[in-house]
């Protein structure tokens, strides 16, 4: 896999397409390295309130944390909505 110097513009146009199927390759490793892992991985989006952090929305986990905790198809979801979930899968 071979990736441009994105400061030479010369051919801009013409290199996108490989960047783009570059940048596809690596976000495909990097989702296999995430989904084949044994540790749990969680990425949320945390949300303010007047500069406070309030709660967060999971953007996305790996297998490993669903195994862990037990909990499936949460993306999208507060953890606030299901802290008791969280509780009783910890135990």
């Amino acid at each position: 896999m071979t990736l441009y110097n994105t400061n030479d513009h010369s051919d801009a146009a013409q290199s996108l397409p490989m960047q783009v199927q570059c940048i596809a390759a690596l976000t495909h490793r990097y989702r296999a390295i995430l989904n084949t892992m044994p540790s749990g991985y969680v990425y949320c989006q945390v949300l303010y309130d007047k500069g406070i952090a309030v709660d967060l929305i999971i953007e996305e986990v790996n297998r490993s944390w669903e195994k862990h905790t037990g909990m499936k198809d949460i993306i999208g979801r507060k953890p606030s909505r299901f802290r008791g979930d969280l509780h009783q899968a910890g135990s």
